[in-house]
């Protein structure tokens, strides 16, 4: 089978296989063009070469939104058992530091983007507490 197009004004509006030329199957005032096979709807065609359009650039997620000022609760259930249990375990001063904010039981929420819990929080990261990767989620905040 072969591959034809048919043209109205330089552009293909449809396709359609068959032995041999369409054109006695159709209204006579249509045009009808051997096409490369993979020719696609909306291709242009100059007389001598089809150019298809060009592909739509791939959908893109939205950005999963958070909150960033957060209960006690859901700031520790940002954590990993294992990454709790380890600054809970470590003998670092900031480390001790950051246990207060987090326990502080007059705070009601914590803010991930107050400069001295973010400071307090990346701290963790220079004493091997937690990696890059992992501040980057925590600080990101809980999902919505």
């Amino acid at each position: 089978m072969t591959t034809f197009a048919r043209i109205e004004s330089g552009v293909v509006v449809e396709t359609f296989e068959h032995d041999s030329n369409p054109s006695h199957l159709f209204d006579p005032a249509w045009t009808w063009v051997e096409c490369p096979a993979g020719t696609m709807c909306h291709a242009t065609y100059d007389g001598a070469k089809f150019t298809n359009p060009p592909s739509p650039a791939p959908a893109v997620a939205p950005e999963r939104p958070y909150l960033t000022v957060v209960t006690r609760a859901q700031f520790k259930l940002l954590f990993t058992p294992a990454e709790y249990l380890a600054i809970k375990a470590c003998s670092d001063p900031a480390a001790s530091y950051f246990l207060d904010i987090v326990e502080d039981a007059t705070a009601t929420t914590i803010d991930l983007a107050n400069e001295l819990v973010r400071a307090a929080i990346s701290h963790l990261v220079a004493v091997n507490l937690l990696t890059a990767e992992r501040l980057a989620e925590i600080l990101r905040g809980w999902p919505l």
